[in-house]
């Protein structure tokens, strides 16, 4: 097993990308999320131009980005997989969606209905990888 450290960098967002690509290299980790989200450096409604800008910025410091810490819902991904697109073409093979909400007493009713809803994003992750 190749085992990888990385940071979820939710709190450097003041960093730049360069200075978070040196600061992930200089306390010896391997990698780094990429987050997508607003206020960080790969915006969701600019992904297919951030994120590249990214993944070079940490590749320079010679960090091998393969995760991404979006929001995306499976709804979401099945009405456009293009985020999954993206992802893929720089490499992204991994991604943390949103969350599900528990909302009542009946787990086993909100676990099949997110399996329904994970289910929806099967033929698009595959087409991904």
């Amino acid at each position: 097993m190749n085992i990888r450290f990385s940071i979820f960098p939710k709190f450097y967002q003041h960093l730049s990308v360069h200075e978070l690509a040196l600061l992930v290299r200089d306390v010896g980790l391997d990698t780094t999320n990429a987050v997508i989200r607003e206020g960080y450096w790969v915006q969701p409604e600019s992904l297919a131009k951030d994120l590249p800008k990214f993944i070079k910025a940490m590749r320079d410091e010679e960090l091998d980005v393969r995760f991404a810490t979006a929001g995306y819902s499976p709804e979401y991904i099945a009405a456009d997989p293009t985020p999954l697109g993206v992802l893929a073409d720089n490499g992204i093979t991994e991604f943390r969606m949103g969350y599900f909400l528990v909302t009542g007493p009946d787990v086993r009713s909100l676990m099949d209905t997110a399996r329904r809803s994970l289910e929806q994003m099967i033929p698009h992750c595959e087409r991904f990888g």
